[in-house]
């Protein structure tokens, strides 16, 4: 008996222990665990509504525009079904188009989405909302090499169906769940999110990336409400943000982040209501980790009219907290530029169970991350030689591995030689100076060390300050956004 009592209390113990683990790791969220080193997803957030920025109509070619990306600079869309097999480069300032590319041996039966890689393009031929019964749903994919050559390119072809739907009865329009319009490339597949029409969730389905023909996996589904038209993802900051709008056109933006491997709909999910209304959003491309474009189709109903529209929102308000946290096993993490060179130091907590750290580098001619140099659990300093070049900005982070292989990152650190928008951020007892050369114009967060907004001040103008003699003494995180352009540092208020 006394075996058997010494092994309950044992396993009571471990399962507290684990338990304890997990929660909500996201300080902006009702439910906040700072004690979680685990996010399970359960976290709960206000409601909120934003106001995107209008930038533009877009050209008349475009009022079907269905699918956003941003790639070589520019805007690239599309129209929908019917339309053109092409895609079209817009200057993203002015709304011209200054490119078309058509797709030699594709056919726009339903084009509803458009996504990248390092090396590629894709674009989603897979609405099927008209009946619900379409067995020729196809994903085309093309070299990003063949589209900066040339005006006319061929594809491949990725053909696919859905594991689950064994019924291909003809529905009325827009009766289907097997619609699709969103999808993003991540690793080494594509994962698409479904459109449903019934029962307003959204399906998660899985398909490799090369040629072929193949039966779409489905992976997970949530309720979300509404209906999704768009998707975009930050792999560096396990961040997707899917856009749709309701059955009664107000659009929204879908928030998933803190994800694990690909198990995208156990990540927090954070809805967020856009303040526009009879807006058919369709598509959603991400220019910074926190400033994305948006985009409409036009729209038509008796006396209302809704053109079709580029818009801007940023999102700061929302990730910077997750953006700026840490992971739990590490303390800090910093960079410095010396001349070319820029030397990374971190520290440790202590009682981590780590076994190997990978230093991780993008440049701004780069989609993804890429490993530079395992180093042991013991190293702290890291020296990335000759790395900076004029008007260059590379990003750093961590890889953490675990005894249990879990992988773990790190917040992103970036540095630039671009004098036009670099700054400097000092602190005093009671002001945050921005010191720059430039005239600048944007907001400034100031975060907690727990990933808590404190304050945002709005600046503009040369050398701006903020009062922050409020603010309680210890270390901040101050994050400047202008634009598509971010840069954060680490203070100390005496």
């Amino acid at each position: 008996m006394k075996g058997i009592f010494f092994s309950s209390v044992f396993l009571l113990l471990s399962f507290s222990k684990l338990h304890a683990q997990s929660g909500c790791t996201d300080a902006a969220a009702n439910n906040y665990n700072a004690s979680a080193k685990t996010n399970d997803g359960s976290c709960k957030y206000n409601d909120i509504m934003l106001t995107p920025s209008i930038k533009y109509a877009m050209d008349n070619t475009l009022r079907e525009t269905s699918g956003l990306l941003w790639w070589d600079g520019k805007v690239w869309t599309f129209n929908d079904s019917g339309g053109l097999p092409a895609i079209y480069a817009i200057d993203s300032a002015t709304g011209t188009i200054t490119k078309t590319v058509t797709i030699s041996n594709a056919t726009n039966i339903d084009w509803e989405e458009i996504t990248q890689d390092d090396q590629y393009i894709y674009i989603g031929d897979f609405g099927n909302n008209a009946s619900g019964n379409r067995k020729n749903l196809r994903i085309y994919k093309i070299a990003k090499a063949d589209v900066q050559s040339s005006t006319s390119v061929t594809a491949q072809a990725i053909n696919f169906s859905y594991s689950d739907q064994t019924d291909f009865t003809a529905t009325a329009s827009n009766q289907t769940n097997y619609d699709c319009e969103a999808f993003v490339a991540y690793n080494d597949s594509l994962f698409l999110f479904s459109k449903d029409w019934v029962d307003f969730h959204s399906r998660l389905y899985s398909l490799p990336k090369t040629p072929g023909t193949y039966t779409a996996r489905l992976k997970a589904d949530i309720l979300v409400d509404g209906l999704i038209t768009g998707a975009t993802i930050l792999p560096s900051q396990k961040t997707i943000v899917l856009t749709g709008y309701s059955t009664v056109l107000v659009p929204f933006l879908y928030l998933l982040y803190d994800f694990s491997n690909n198990d995208f709909f156990a990540a927090n999910k954070r809805k967020v209501q856009l303040n526009s209304a009879f807006t058919q959003m369709e598509g959603i491309a991400s220019i910074s980790d926190t400033y994305f474009f948006v985009s409409n189709e036009f729209f038509q109903r008796s006396i209302i009219t809704t053109p079709a529209r580029l818009q801007s929102i940023n999102l700061a308000s929302l990730l910077t907290a997750y953006y700026t946290a840490l992971p739990y096993e590490l303390q800090s993490f910093q960079a410095m530029v010396n001349d070319s060179d820029v030397t990374l130091r971190w520290q440790l907590n202590s009682g981590n169970d780590l076994t190997g750290i990978t230093v991780q580098r993008k440049k701004n001619t780069e989609a993804n991350f890429s490993d530079l140099q395992t180093t042991g659990v013991n190293e702290t300093t890291y020296i990335d030689k000759d790395a900076l070049q004029d008007n260059s900005t590379i990003q750093y982070r961590l890889k953490l591995t675990d005894k249990n292989q879990e992988v773990h990152y790190s917040k992103v650190v970036a540095v630039s030689k671009n004098k036009s928008n670099a700054v400097t951020i000092t602190a005093t007892s009671d002001k945050l100076k921005i010191i720059s050369a430039n005239n600048i114009s944007g907001t400034i967060d100031i975060i907690s060390t727990n990933g808590s907004l404190v304050n945002r001040s709005t600046i503009s103008g040369t050398n701006p300050t903020i009062d922050i003699s409020n603010l309680p003494a210890g270390v901040y995180v101050a994050r400047l956004s202008m634009n598509a352009y971010s840069q954060s540092a680490k203070f100390f208020k005496q």
